[in-house]
């Protein structure tokens, strides 16, 4: 079905396919449908009759790729350019029903549905690589993220996990999964890690229903990736690849899995031999038989899709191909160009279109039938086409190895008429001249080359251009000029003749000089920037900057001769693709028209001064293509940029413009109108040919007429050249048998075959001189063997002597000399080699050898079977032990810190009452503050007294500070007690949070945060650790080798010994020899031994007699070692036999008959023989043993190798882990540090305020202490002052008018200067009080008062006076200082909050961390028999949100349920103790109470008896000291030192006591014992009586009333002895008290 493009113009054939793009073949109607993207349109190709629909892309770049939805009802085609869209269509209707946007930059790489069709996930390709999964239906994205920084083929969802997709291309596949994170919904990749494998391009996966993935590789190989590991390889057997190249297609069908490559062979594989295959880690790789295969021959499989009966294969070699199932019958749909097409010619008076491409393939189409005619193969991309002319059915073809094919179409296909190679590069175009006598070639490297047809195809010469690559050639119309396009630059070359020049045998080489002219392009001046002030660095890069010049793109003569050429920008060729026509200015689409000078020379030529052709319109882009129709009444414009123009040649504004092709890779090649100017087709280099039912006057003139073009009748034009004449075809066929092809790629051009054959000429002149001078050399060493011979034949008299047969000794020393200096010269070179060979060892040894520990050494055990190897461990950096040891001395320092033993100092100036212990008599604690006490000299009475008072001042205010401690340290009853909060905050913060890290209210403990440096510590010490458990195991299996070592010299001593014995007992048998292999010893490789020396001696002799013996000179052959190598081998082989028979002689010594012995001789031969074979028993077994156990050693240390290997593969995931944590951690680091400062700022602040606080707690408690001093001296002065008037003026009616007086003038204020800085406002207020009290009463002595009285009371007022200022003063102070306190109360209060909030934001952050941490996959490596899955003992689709458990945590589960229930029993119990704790505490606090209040009534009933009354102790304390109360307390310390001393010898007497109380009740122990074996025994011996008593019951019955009585005897023994126990402790304790007296023992014995 056919669309209209425009208005007179419809598509009416598609003839190409882009047979190497991915994901481009989809089905449609239950496969009956093909769809794909061909260019700029999207075909559906009907597969039953062929027939195709063609719908027109809505983007003008093109279409790229495409998917279909499950249900088959949508189809989603991904278009290319600037933000491209995807388009859903809806099928059978092919509308479009979305748009999905902004999917990527550029274009898109692959496309596909989801299993349940919900979603579309899209890749695209250069520059942004972006996955995008879609919401279709509701045009939106959801997720959208870079996929790899390289190209992508596929991209796919998992058919079993919803939210898992792949995506695969170069050297790369990755792993994709849709997860919930703490940011919301994410897509998280995993790239595949190839590991020793090379990486590889993968274009096919297919996933099995376990969650593995089966890929293929460009080798070949199917891998099985477990996670984002390969597990193994998979290969055929004898490690034959699955296929041959990149494997492109993987499909599981049930157990099957299917896959196809590159190399046509299609392969099926049984999924159980090798699904659950173990392999080793040295060999990684599964071999099996494929279950069935099929190979299209000539086929590389590049797609393959799969319908209900049928594979359809898509084959990059330019077909598409369905092979049927179960037959496998191969049909082929469609066949086309694979590749780009190079050129196309339009038959002259036939609808047939010929076509060649990078295929090697040249093809004849009919057009108004669709089809392929026939084609022709070569062994060469053809990379150029042009025709002969004239009608004429010759085509002339250039390829890419420079060679030139000129075929002639035939009926039924094409006939070689001529072949040459004029280039050695490739060809790049060709053009013959209007009057057919000369072709021009232009290759790549810029060689032009002409030929003369007329003779022959004669070559004529070839010019060398001097830079850049030819892209345009053309002939003028009188055959007289050619034209070249080449950069900035259009080149006029004048034709050369032939007969110009001599013939080609003549000339020394092809080249010529052609007379030329060129026309250079004038670049266009710089972009004028307005500046206003231009310092002189801008200045300089402007003086700098030099305008590019544009590139011609296109040339060709006009009819007048003039010149019609286009332009492109400078870059084009090296920008993206993106960029093509976009943007372009208008100087790049118009067609310009100028003249060429004459004669030779260079003209510049401006643009701005060209006349104007025709303009293309800025959206048709670079001009690659301008040529007129065979009718000439059009012309035909072609762009880079895939667009096509057709013009009509009497007015160029007449015109119609069509846009099917890729507008990337879709270069116009080639266009053509047939004759009768009704098809258009049109060839890119996107292997597309499209080709138009035109309706010129309709599409020219935009008539809008609804009537469409018809398609022409087929023209049936009989060929001229290839008709119905029999003959002319018969003389054809014989000239194809005469032309041969020349199918080598490295035959000789012209100018190569010339100058080869001038070599090969002087090669076979030279060749010939040296013939004729061996030839005479062979005389000369002929007559010199025959001079030898006669003078051998000569007597020895008179023979010659060597010396005398030379004739010129001088030439010989000279010969000598040369070769001496040439020996040094060798030397010379040699030392020098061998001195850059050590550097680079050297070099190499400190790159790799030096830093080594231990080397990869291989031990073998002596059966051979068993080898276990070292690990190969190098030293750590300096730097990272710096770091481990710094490490390990802060654990050091933790665990110091953290130990029990630890010991905490107090610091200095603590008081000597915080050394006192709980538990502590005061008189014991007296002791040791006298002893700390210093003592002095002697003193007397009078100062021993006072000392003594100063001592017990210091007791009772020590006694007061302890009271006042306790008393502060009384808990409040209304409060908690401080203890019970301190223990809950340590449980708080210790008790440990249970709860899941995955959970969202987890909880990060302080002392679980980690941070990158915490990180990289742990990842050290793995380090570290890793390197002693290596070194651990190198150390062993070190030993293990010196221990073979000494193994093996201990039996080599064994075997000589066990020789002789052999020898001499006449037995012959191989003994076990062991020896150390080289790769046992690797460090000695350096170490050359004699062995070494002969092995290398013997490889040496064994090349030297592989290689051809050489010829000596004089005729003297080389064979003079030879004879005495044989001679030496005779003589050898004479001593050999000599030996022989000394040995047989030995032999029949010792088989001589024992008749010449006597008996004794004999005895003793008998013994030495018994001797000799036992020894060699012994022998032999030490031996056996000694290989016994090293085997057995060797095969345990291999066993502790495998299980090491085990652990460290576990600690290499454990450090991926990490590294990825670390990875994290640093992204977090920043964030953290400036929360961890805003912290510290926090915590300084409140620091800081603190401290001020407390300084200004402090200066308000001395104000406040200052203000009392004043208060009490104000009060002192008022006291004195009413002491002095009561004392001096007695109460009477005039003393108390003199009292109130006095009393007035004391209490009056008078008038103080004060600072009026400090109260500037109120200072007048207190000048004018102060002379208004003046003004009131004067200051006059009362008639009754003493002067010297009123004296004192004015100094006493002056005195009140100044105290109440500094009341004043103090008051103001603290007022301020109360202020700033309240202030700072408020700053901390403020920074509190702060403090918190960062706290705060730390917690979560750091919750945030651990949020991120956990979302880093742990790998561990697990079989599924491994795994078990407790819900319903299946394993479910998703296990993300399972919670994975140990086996042993699985089983301690029930046991930690116990454990907890018994934990809250036993602290139930702990409860109710402290419950009856509290409830005896109280008890006795009450009891303490009520002893209190007794013994304060009894102190004070003896104060009242004593002093008649109460009194205050304190003030005792201020009485002097009493020599009575002295003398009393100094007997009371003498009566307390008797009692002292009288308490020690009862101690004395106690310990020894207690000392006779132990003996006493050892021997009582013994005598139990003694009496329990007694008993025993006794039991015994009743028991054995028992059994032979002939009464046994009445026996039994007297030992039962024996032993009833001795047990009452033991327990009177007992009760007697604890009675002596209980006296005896009764004893201690009385004289353990004071002043006891020591009771009377009592015995009960």
């Amino acid at each position: 079905m056919a669309e209209e493009l425009c208005h007179g113009a419809l598509i009416h054939a598609s003839l190409g396919f882009p047979v190497g793009k991915r994901c481009n073949m989809e089905t449609l109607d239950e496969g009956k449908t093909l769809i794909s993207c061909v260019g700029n349109t999207i075909q559906l190709i009907d597969l039953e009759t062929f027939g195709r629909r063609i719908i027109v892309g809505k983007n003008s770049r093109g279409l790229c790729a495409v998917a279909v939805h499950p249900s088959h009802k949508i189809f989603a085609v991904a278009e290319k350019g600037l933000d491209p869209k995807i388009l859903l269509y809806s099928y059978p209707e092919v509308k479009v029903i979305h748009t999905l946007c902004k999917g990527t930059n550029r274009t898109f790489s692959s496309l596909e549905f989801s299993p349940n069709g919900k979603k579309l996930a899209s890749v695209g390709n250069s520059p942004d690589f972006l996955l995008t999964v879609w919401d279709w239906k509701r045009e939106a994205i959801i997720l959208h993220t870079k996929a790899f920084s390289q190209e992508i083929y596929r991209v796919s969802f998992s058919p079993y996990a919803e939210g898992r997709l792949y995506t695969s291309g170069m050297g790369h596949i990755r792993f994709w999964k849709m997860a919930n994170t703490f940011t919301g919904l994410k897509l998280q990749g995993t790239v595949g890690k190839f590991g020793n494998v090379d990486v590889s391009d993968i274009s096919a996966f297919v996933e099995l229903k376990d969650g593995r993935l089966i890929s293929g590789s460009e080798e070949g190989y199917l891998f099985m990736w477990d996670e984002n590991f390969i597990q193994f390889r998979i290969a055929m057997e004898g490690n034959v690849p699955c296929h041959d190249g990149m494997i492109e297609y993987i499909a599981l069908e049930g157990r099957t899995i299917i896959s196809a490559g590159v190399d046509g062979w299609i392969r099926s594989w049984n999924l159980a031999d090798f699904e659950f295959a173990e392999v080793s880690e040295e060999d990684p790789m599964v071999r099996i038989k494929p279950t069935r295969e099929h190979q299209l021959p000539g086929v590389s499989i590049k797609a393959m899709k799969r319908g209900k009966t049928y594979w359809l294969i898509q084959d990059q070699n330019g077909a598409i191909h369905k092979l049927t199932i179960p037959g496998y019958r191969t049909t082929t749909v469609a066949r086309f160009h694979a590749g780009s097409i190079t050129g196309a010619i339009t038959a002259p008076k036939s609808h047939n279109l010929i076509t060649c491409g990078l295929d090697a393939t040249v093809i004849c189409w009919d057009l108004l039938e669709r089809k392929e005619l026939f084609r022709r193969t070569f062994n060469q991309p053809a990379t150029t086409m042009v025709s002969a002319g004239d009608g004429s059915q010759c085509l002339l073809m250039g390829f890419k190895d420079g060679m030139v094919r000129i075929l002639n179409r035939q009926t039924t296909g094409f006939r070689l008429t001529k072949v040459f190679k004029p280039h050695s590069s490739e060809i790049s175009k060709l053009a013959i001249s209007p009057d057919g006598l000369t072709l021009a070639t232009v290759a790549v490297n810029g060689e032009v080359f002409f030929v003369d047809i007329a003779s022959g195809y004669s070559p004529i010469g070839f010019v060398t251009l001097s830079e850049g690559r030819p892209s345009n050639l053309c002939w003028s119309l009188d055959s007289q000029r050619l034209l070249i396009s080449l950069a900035s630059r259009i080149i006029e070359f004048v034709c050369p003749k032939i007969t110009d020049y001599p013939d080609e045998s003549e000339r020394r080489t092809l080249e010529i000089r052609c007379e030329s002219h060129e026309l250079v392009i004038e670049p266009p001046p710089l972009p004028e920037v307005k500046i206003e002030k231009k310092n002189e660095d801008e200045r300089l890069h402007e003086e700098k900057q030099t305008p590019i010049p544009d590139l011609v793109s296109f040339s060709i003569y006009d009819q007048d001769g003039s010149i019609l050429f286009s332009l492109q920008p400078p870059n084009y060729n090296d920008d993206a693709a993106a960029m093509k026509n976009i943007n372009l200015d208008d100087r790049y689409t118009t067609v310009y028209k100028a003249s060429m000078g004459s004669g030779p020379g260079t003209t510049t030529f401006d643009v701005k001064n060209a006349a104007t052709y025709v303009s293309l319109g800025k959206e048709f882009g670079v001009l690659s293509l301008m040529c007129s129709s065979i009718s000439s009444n059009y012309v035909l414009f072609g762009s880079r940029s895939g667009r096509i123009q057709v013009r009509h040649a009497g007015n160029l504004n007449e015109a119609f413009q069509l846009n099917l092709h890729d507008g990337d890779t879709g270069e116009i090649s080639a266009l053509s109108l047939t004759f009768d100017d009704r098809i258009l087709t049109s060839i890119g280099k996107d292997s597309n040919i499209f080709v138009y039912n035109v309706d010129m006057d309709q599409a020219l003139r935009v008539v809008k007429s609804k009537d469409l073009p018809t398609l022409p009748e087929k023209v049936e034009v009989e060929d001229p050249e290839n008709g119905n004449d029999e003959e002319k075809e018969g003389q054809g066929m014989e000239e194809e048998r005469r032309t041969e092809d020349i199918v080598n790629t490295k035959a000789y051009s012209f100018e190569e075959a010339k100058q080869k054959k001038e070599m090969d000429d002087k090669r076979t002149v030279a060749e010939r001189k040296k013939d004729k001078m061996r030839a005479e050399i062979k005389k000369l060493q002929d007559s010199f063997e025959a001079l030898l011979k006669a003078n051998a034949a000569l007597p020895a008299s008179e023979r010659l002597s060597c010396e005398e047969f030379e004739i010129d000794p001088e030439l010989m020393q000279s010969l000598k000399r040369k070769a001496n200096d040439k020996v040094q010269l060798v030397r010379d070179e040699l030392l020098w080699e061998s001195e850059k060979w050590r550097v680079q060892i050297k070099k190499l040894k400190e790159k790799f050898y030096n830093n080594l520990l231990v080397e990869h050494i291989r031990l073998y055990s002596f059966s051979g079977d068993l080898v276990v190897t070292s690990y190969r461990v190098a030293d750590l950096a300096p730097k990272m032990k710096q770091e481990i040891e710094e490490i390990h001395k802060i654990l050091k320092n933790q665990s110091m810190e953290n130990s029990p033993g630890c010991k905490l100092v107090l610091p200095s100036g603590v008081p000597n009452a915080l050394h006192y212990k709980p538990g502590q008599s005061p008189r014991n604690y007296l002791r040791e503050v006298n002893a700390r006490t210093p003592k002095s000299k002697k003193l007397s009475g009078a100062q021993k007294r006072k000392l003594n008072a100063e001592r017990n001042r210091n007791i009772r205010e020590l006694r007061e500070k302890e009271m006042s401690n306790l008393e502060r340290q009384k808990p409040d009853t209304t409060k908690e007690d401080p203890a019970d909060l301190r223990l809950l905050e340590t449980a708080r913060v210790n008790r440990g949070d249970f709860k899941l890290k995955s959970s969202p209210n987890y909880v990060v403990p302080a002392s679980q945060r980690v941070n990158t440096e915490k990180k990289r510590r742990q990842m050290l010490l793995v380090v570290d650790s890793v390197q002693r458990v290596k070194m651990q195991y190198n150390r062993k299996f070190l030993a293990v080798r010196d221990l073979k070592k000494i193994i093996c010299e201990r039996v080599a001593k064994d075997n000589v010994e066990l020789d002789a014995i052999n020898e001499y007992l006449g037995i012959e048998e191989e003994t076990f020899r062991p020896c150390m292999r080289k790769d046992e010893w690797p460090e000695k490789r350096e170490q050359v031994t004699d062995d070494d020396l002969v092995e290398y001696e013997e490889t040496l002799v064994h090349e030297s007699e592989s290689t051809k013996k050489p010829r000596g000179g004089f005729g003297i052959e080389a064979d003079d070692d030879e004879y005495e190598d044989e001679d030496y081998k005779e003589e050898e082989k004479d001593v050999s036999e000599s030996g022989e028979a000394d040995k047989q002689d030995d032999q029949k010594v010792a088989e001589s008959p024992l008749a010449f012995l006597s008996a004794a001789q004999k005895q003793r031969l008998a013994m030495n023989r018994v001797y000799f074979q036992r020894r060699r028993e012994i022998l032999k077994e030490r031996i056996e043993e000694a290989k016994k156990s090293f085997d057995k050693t060797v095969r345990m240390l291999r066993i502790e190798k495998i299980r090491l290997d085990v652990d460290l593969k576990a600690t290499d995931l454990r450090m991926l882990t990490l590294s990825e944590e670390l990875k994290l951690l640093r992204r977090f680091e920043a964030t953290e540090n400036s929360m961890l400062d805003q912290r510290k700022k926090a915590i300084d602040s409140a620091a800081a305020i603190e401290k001020e606080m407390e300084v200004c707690a402090g200066t308000l408690t001395e104000r406040r202490n200052q203000a009392a001093a004043c208060l009490k001296a104000m009060q002192r002065i008022q006291k004195k002052f009413g002491e002095l008037i009561r004392h001096h003026l007695p109460k009477d009616e005039s003393g108390d008018s003199s009292r109130a007086q006095l009393t007035r003038i004391f209490q009056k204020k008078i008038k103080r200067k004060r600072q009026r800085e400090e109260d500037p406002q109120n200072s007048d207020t207190s000048d004018s009080e102060t002379s208004e009290e003046d003004s009131e009463d004067e200051e006059q002595c009362p008639p009754d008062c003493p002067h010297d009285i009123f004296d004192r009371i004015l100094d006493m007022r002056q005195k009140n006076a100044d105290k109440q200022e500094e009341m004043f003063l103090i008051g103001k102070a603290r007022i301020d200082i109360e202020q700033k306190y309240k202030s700072l109360e408020i700053k901390f209060s403020q920074v509190q909050k702060e403090l918190g909030k960062c706290e705060h934001d730390l917690e979560m952050f750091q919750l945030r961390k651990q949020r991120a941490l956990n979302q880093i996959k742990m790998h561990l490596p697990l079989k599924l028999s491994q795994i078990k899955y407790l819900e319903d003992d299946s394993m479910p689709d998703d296990i993300s949100r399972g919670l994975i458990l140990t086996k042993e945590q699985m089983n301690s589960l029930p046991e930690n349920l116990s454990a907890v229930k018994q934990e809250g029993k036993s602290l139930n119990r702990k409860l109710k103790d402290l419950k009856n704790q509290y409830r005896m505490l109280k008890a006795d606090l009450k009891s303490k109470q009520q002893q209190i209040s007794s013994e304060q009534k009894k102190s004070e009933d003896m104060q009242i008896l004593k002093f008649g009354k109460k009194i205050d102790l304190k003030l005792l304390r201020q009485v002097g000291a009493n020599e009575e109360l002295i003398q009393i307390r100094s007997k009371l310390r003498d009566s307390e030192e008797a009692s002292h001393k009288s308490l020690h010898d009862w101690d004395v007497k106690i310990q020894r006591a207690k000392e006779d109380l132990s003996k006493i009740v050892n021997q009582n122990t013994k005598s139990l014992q003694q009496l329990e074996i007694l008993r025993k025994s006794q039991l015994h011996l009743e028991t054995i009586l028992n059994s032979t008593a002939k009464q046994p019951r009445l026996y039994a019955e007297n030992t039962k009333s024996k032993l009833l009585l001795e047990r009452d005897e033991m327990m009177k023994l007992v009760k007697m002895q604890e009675n002596e126990i209980s006296n005896l402790k009764t004893e201690i304790n009385i004289l353990g008290r004071e002043g006891g007296v020591e009771a009377p023992l009592t015995s009960g014995r």
